[in-house]
């Protein structure tokens, strides 16, 4: 098994998310990692542009760590309660509370449908 490698000790850098498409337009397979603003590079396969993003990943990492800020927890790593605080306008709280009445749930699980098929 591959060891995974790492950045100043602090996170494997496969935990960050890499997101890989073609891109007509430059001939080549572009790799953004949207966890890290700016974070893109690419390559002439989906292999080559992953190898590539893990590279960049790795240059971002250290950059952050030379510059003295904070590398953020990959997204992999969060945990996530399920709750959402929300503040809405009072009239559109009861347009909901009046729609999901009407679909015979609660205001949490009318919000959950609606966010689903959004």
């Amino acid at each position: 098994m591959a060891r995974k490698k790492k950045v100043n000790n602090e996170f494997p850098i496969t935990e960050y998310k890499v997101e890989i498409a073609f891109s007509p337009e430059d001939e080549a397979y572009l790799a953004r990692v949207p966890e890290l603003p700016g974070c893109v590079t690419h390559g002439d396969t989906q292999e080559e542009a992953l190898k590539m993003a893990h590279e960049a990943i790795e240059v971002y990492l250290e950059s952050l760590v030379s510059d003295g800020k904070e590398i953020h927890t990959p997204m992999v790593r969060k945990k996530f309660s399920g709750n959402i605080p929300l503040r809405i306008d009072p009239v559109l709280h009861r347009d909901i509370a009046l729609k999901a009445d009407g679909e015979k749930l609660s205001v949490n699980k009318y919000i959950e449908k609606v966010l689903k098929t959004a």
